[in-house]
């Protein structure tokens, strides 16, 4: 199919809510500015070291410090026999250091984003200044730069190898950076080359994801692993625009939903986990993420039901049930899980208001 893009697209933020936040910005209309504009958060972040790969400790099996390399969260070593095993749900702090890239990777995802959303709305070149200077180290400059690849994520200590699961760290980029680019693409401090250098790295990346041994292992996995694998997939293609690749995708998108969901909205493979009512929702970001990039491509799995009955929507209603009925289950639910799913559930009724009444009588 051919997709029109006009100069002002996104493949997450809503255009419209970018243009009202930067006119309640002129206006000074300060309720309604989004909670960014902290100009203590932005004057830190303008001070800070720009995060590059180079500053790890650890030095990857390559022997290359410009590959990323990140350990797995729940493994620890056992001090009796020497071995590596998983705790699932207990996050080994070791794993979060700066000694490798996962910290710093998600430091530079945020600081870009705080600083291109603060610039979108202030047209203040000190903010796209700054950060494009830590896109270009990340991206371009070759001493500097990351290589367009994942194949030593979420490693076990000890092992030369990388894993499947790694591609998870990457959906930082799809999460933030991304759409930090276009809101700063109209910048005097982004160059034609800058842009074209940062599309070729998504570029060569999205080759790493589709045809790679890791990449088509991540593609074989079940759980909220291939939901952000796919959310990943779509995301890159349709920032360079390849709505084509897209369309491709939409059957295994579907085959993921058929797969996690049953027919009364329960997510088995996360519910199994320490954690379940966390990786629920962590799942269910990643379904609803993907959905709004393929609204934006002409698709829409917003209501897509399997065979079985099973979709976003029941997704949802089986967590808010979990959530009304706490004293009657063993799942555990804090206030900050509440939150994570007040945030997927106004995602969702955000686009599907009038038939999410429609589906639970509720207005």
């Amino acid at each position: 199919m051919q997709k029109q893009f006009d100069d002002n697209y996104f493949v997450q933020l809503d255009l419209n809510s970018m243009l009202k936040a930067r006119s309640d910005y002129i206006c000074k209309n300060k309720e309604n500015v989004f909670s960014f504009i902290n100009s203590h958060k932005l004057e830190t972040i303008l001070l800070m070291n720009n995060p590059t790969v180079i500053h790890k400790e650890a030095i990857p099996p390559s022997g290359c410090k410009n590959d990323y390399i990140s350990y797995r969260r729940y493994w620890w070593l056992n001090s009796g026999n020497g071995t590596w095993e998983k705790r699932d749900g207990h996050t080994n702090p070791a794993t979060q250091t700066n000694l490798t890239d996962r910290k710093r990777l998600e430091q530079f995802a945020c600081a870009v984003s705080n600083l291109s959303e603060a610039y979108y709305l202030s047209k203040n070149e000190t903010y796209a200044a700054k950060a494009i200077e830590m896109i270009r180290m990340w991206f371009i400059i070759p001493e500097t730069r990351m290589t367009p690849h994942l194949e030593y994520s979420q490693m076990v200590p000890g092992d030369s190898r990388g894993h499947k699961t790694g591609v998870l760290d990457g959906r930082f980029f799809s999460t933030r950076i991304i759409d930090s680019i276009l809101l700063l693409k109209n910048s005097p401090n982004f160059t034609a080359s800058d842009l074209f250098e940062i599309e070729l790295w998504f570029s060569d990346f999205l080759q790493w994801m589709l045809f790679s041994s890791t990449g088509c292992s991540a593609r074989g996995q079940k759980n909220n692993h291939l939901s952000w694998y796919l959310f990943q997939i779509c995301c890159i293609c349709l920032y360079l625009k390849d709505i084509k690749l897209i369309s491709k995708m939409l059957s295994k998108i579907h085959q993921c939903i058929d797969l996690q969901i049953d027919k009364n909205g329960a997510q088995h493979l996360e519910l199994v986990r320490a954690s379940p009512f966390h990786y629920c929702c962590f799942n269910l970001d990643a379904l609803t993420r993907l959905a709004i990039v393929l609204e934006k491509a002409g698709f829409s799995i917003w209501q897509y039901k399997s065979a079985s009955g099973g979709s976003l929507y029941q997704a949802l209603q089986y967590l808010e049930h979990l959530i009304k009925n706490r004293e009657t289950h063993s799942i555990a639910i804090n206030s900050t899980n509440i939150e994570y799913f007040e945030t997927l559930l106004h995602r969702y009724k955000r686009r599907c208001l009038p038939r999410f009444s429609n589906q639970s009588g509720e207005e």
